[in-house]
């Protein structure tokens, strides 16, 4: 189902170079896991108190400034609104993943933080969609849902006509419900990228 393959954006300064590796295919598109390594984005300026990288640094984190540490993952709300595809391509420029919320502490604690700086702004995408094949929604590493957690008062995900032709086939987050709802992939929302903490020892 899915017909354009999001094409390199801008570069994000500062941020976690992507190493790309062995991939899962997803239509158009190759999941990568990013790779595990220490870059530049993690630590400040040089100084002889940190070893965490090729040369000396002042201070190391286990998340890229701007992210949020949330358990053993990082997590970037953006402020900018994007359609589903490239806010893909975003998070993966940037060394990440759209949101994949397999477990029930990561969705209530995204949730929250997405509540509390959304304001009157509810909607962020995150990565899941059935674009390769209606009703099979997976997420962006082609992983299967574990736990659901759709809106239930409007019948989600319901593919709704208003979507046109493609119908609603990206999902977003809703904090101020704490649902999920699926929507247009064309339609523009801030989104919720997603890497793993970066081990320090």
């Amino acid at each position: 189902k899915e017909t354009v393959e999001p094409s390199g954006a801008r570069g994000h300064g500062g941020q976690r170079q992507l190493h790309e590796s062995a991939g899962v295919q997803r239509g158009t598109h190759t999941w990568r896991e990013p790779a595990r390594e220490l870059v530049p984005a993690v630590c400040a300026l040089p100084s002889p108190l940190c070893l965490c990288v090729s040369f000396p640094v002042q201070q190391c984190r286990e998340c890229p400034a701007g992210w949020l540490h949330l358990d053993n993952q990082c997590y970037f709300f953006s402020s900018d609104k994007l359609d589903w595809l490239k806010s893909r391509a975003s998070c993966e420029e940037m060394g990440g993943h759209l949101s994949i919320l397999h477990s029930v502490e990561q969705h209530d604690a995204v949730e929250k933080e997405a509540r509390r700086i959304g304001v009157f702004d509810h909607h962020y995408w995150i990565g899941l969609s059935d674009l390769d094949k209606e009703g099979d929604w997976r997420w962006v590493d082609n992983t299967t849902l574990q736990h659901k957690y759709w809106d239930q008062h409007s019948s989600e995900p319901d593919n709704h006509q208003s979507g046109g032709e493609h119908g609603e086939d990206c999902a977003t987050l809703d904090s101020r419900s704490k649902t999920w709802f699926d929507v247009p992939c064309d339609h523009v929302h801030k989104r919720i990228c997603q890497m793993a903490v970066v081990q320090l020892h």
